[in-house]
């Protein structure tokens, strides 16, 4: 049997962070086409894992050709989320207007990756609440999600996570 050879898994990374933008667009059908929570539920967690496993591919492989494509990937994903949440009533419309333009100053002010943490993080934190009150069994499936990827990676969680909170203090303290 042939085994993948390393010095192409940079584009498996690149497919993969294509993949979630897919994965964002399809979350926006099924957000206009009132899918059940679990199957939204399970997109996400696939999103999710598009952005875990692209990571740690290009850091094994040595960067990849659209590692500059990864945090828009990933803002798109999680407005895809946000637009979710909005359309199905869990966030008012005034409510998500207020945050979007928070988090567009705070992007603007800040050049740092602060602001696009912190917004991501509230989107995610709301879906998992959400997810709690409608869906136990998608909810424990979030939730194991969470445990494998920490597990995974436990250095780069930590450090991402010590990061999020050092820079959210820098957005609230200023």
């Amino acid at each position: 049997m042939r085994s993948f050879p390393l010095e192409r898994a940079h584009y498996l990374a690149d497919l993969l962070t294509l993949l979630r933008f897919i994965i964002a667009f399809v979350l926006v059908y099924f957000t206009f086409h009132n899918f059940n929570l679990r199957v939204v539920s399970l997109f996400v967690i696939s999103g999710w894992g598009t952005d875990l496993f692209d990571g740690r591919i290009a850091r094994i492989s040595g960067g990849t050709f659209l590692g500059w494509f990864d945090l828009p990937a990933d803002l798109c994903f999680s407005a895809s989320i946000f637009l979710y949440e909005i359309h199905r009533g869990f966030i008012p419309l005034k409510t998500s207007l207020m945050l979007t333009t928070a988090f567009l100053m705070m992007a603007i002010t800040f050049k740092s990756e602060a602001p696009f943490m912190f917004w991501m993080g509230m989107i995610y934190g709301i879906f998992i609440i959400l997810v709690f009150l409608k869906d136990l069994i998608s909810f424990i499936a979030l939730i194991l999600w969470i445990i494998f990827t920490v597990f995974l990676d436990f250095s780069r969680t930590s450090g991402q996570i010590k990061k999020f909170f050092s820079e959210s203090r820098k957005i609230i303290g200023s």
